[in-house]
């Protein structure tokens, strides 16, 4: 089966060297799969930035009065249509580093669909269930005992990630624009109301996806005492020499969101940067 990522991102040459990381991370360890960023309103010097990395581009406009977060989706469904691939990562762009390949760890006889949960429940955390509140508000108390899945990482098969990018889109569409960022709640209701099928939900001390925003030593993780609620349910990550291991020593196979914290960011980086 043929392997992609793609993600999009906007102001290219500005951030060339955390797209490098994203892309290069993943040539490296899947050398066998293909990179595309699709690229929002691309300059010359955008395009002179990628060519010069050896990263293909998909370029299109940007959607006046929408965040890149809540037009991306349909866009990113549109170009996996079009792709020869079979089975896609898709991911945001500037805080993803690949520490090997995520696909070997998806069981495709069984699933379609794969994400990773952040390891607490949207009641826990403030800034979820304020987007729920706010722009899915009939949906906000249900989901409010279910946990966090992060929309910044997910993949699949190539008809299940055009459907739910796809259904994503719509939903985001309907809800109210009270929220500059809704991609990630709408991938919440379509999961806890089971309108995803085939769709596997990796825990966070699984290995296949560290979203650091909440399980690193930030802010939310301590202020709030999200780092407590998910250490005594999965354990913390821990950065070992440049990589981000699991509780019990285990390599992510993707770490996510390790900007948030400049120590980790400095040594992850260092290799592709």
């Amino acid at each position: 089966m043929r392997k992609a990522l793609t993600g999009v991102s906007n102001n290219v040459s500005q951030n060339i060297d955390k797209i490098k990381v994203w892309a290069h991370s993943f040539m490296k360890h899947v050398p066998e799969g293909e990179v595309t960023l699709i690229a929002v309103d691309v300059t010359p010097e955008d395009i002179h930035a990628l060519k010069s990395n050896g990263i293909k581009f998909h370029a299109i406009g940007s959607t006046p009065g929408v965040t890149i977060n809540d037009s991306r989706l349909i866009h990113t469904a549109n170009w996996i249509n079009d792709s020869s691939c079979d089975l896609f990562m898709v991911t945001d762009v500037f805080d993803v580093c690949f520490q090997s390949d995520p696909f070997e760890m998806m069981d495709l006889e069984q699933y379609d669909f794969f994400a990773a949960s952040e390891g607490v429940l949207h009641n826990q955390e403030p800034w979820n269930m304020d987007v729920a509140r706010k722009a899915f508000s009939r949906y906000a108390e249900y989901l409010g005992p279910f946990e966090v899945i992060c929309s910044g990482v997910m993949g699949g098969k190539k008809d299940a990630m055009i459907k739910v990018l796809t259904q994503m889109q719509k939903t985001v569409d309907v809800s109210p624009r009270l929220h500059d960022i809704r991609d990630q709640g709408a991938l919440n209701v379509l999961i806890h109301y089971n309108l995803i099928k085939n769709c596997k939900i990796f825990k966070p001390n699984e290995g296949w996806a560290v979203h650091c925003s909440l399980s690193g030593p930030t802010f939310q993780h301590i202020e709030w005492g999200l780092g407590k609620i998910i250490n005594e349910k999965y354990g913390l990550p821990k950065l070992y020499e440049n990589v981000l291991l699991t509780h019990d020593n285990k390599p992510y196979a993707i770490a996510h969101q390790y900007n948030r914290i400049p120590e980790w960011n400095e040594k992850i980086i260092a290799q592709y940067v």
